[in-house]
């Protein structure tokens, strides 16, 4: 069972899987959640606070998976997208910290 999180983490999966499977339907997923977190502070914090661990999750998995295509070239311009995503997660945060209406328009 825990292979299933371990493996993409220890860059044992293919990129295909990481993407579709960890990325796009782990997304979905969290979306459909939504509505299960009030709306007030407190639920918009703990659905963010679980975001942005799935988001970094995501992140370490297509990193150590960026290589395991048919074309590992571009695991150099996967590792790119994934440090420039990385680095706007502290905007994000101080945009959210120094603006929290935001987090309302958001839900």
């Amino acid at each position: 069972m825990w292979r299933y999180l371990t493996d993409p983490l220890k860059g044992k999966t293919p990129l295909w899987q990481v993407v579709w499977i960890y990325g796009v339907g782990v997304s979905v997923v969290y979306a459909l959640l939504e509505p299960l977190f009030p709306v007030a502070k407190s639920g918009f914090g703990a659905y963010f606070v679980l975001g942005l661990l799935i988001g970094i999750l995501q992140s370490v998995m297509v990193w150590q998976c960026a290589y395991n295509s048919k074309y590992p070239r571009y695991g150099h311009v996967l590792r790119v997208f994934v440090v420039i995503g990385l680095l706007l997660v502290p905007l994000m945060l101080y945009v959210l910290w120094s603006h929290p209406e935001l987090a309302e328009l958001a839900g």
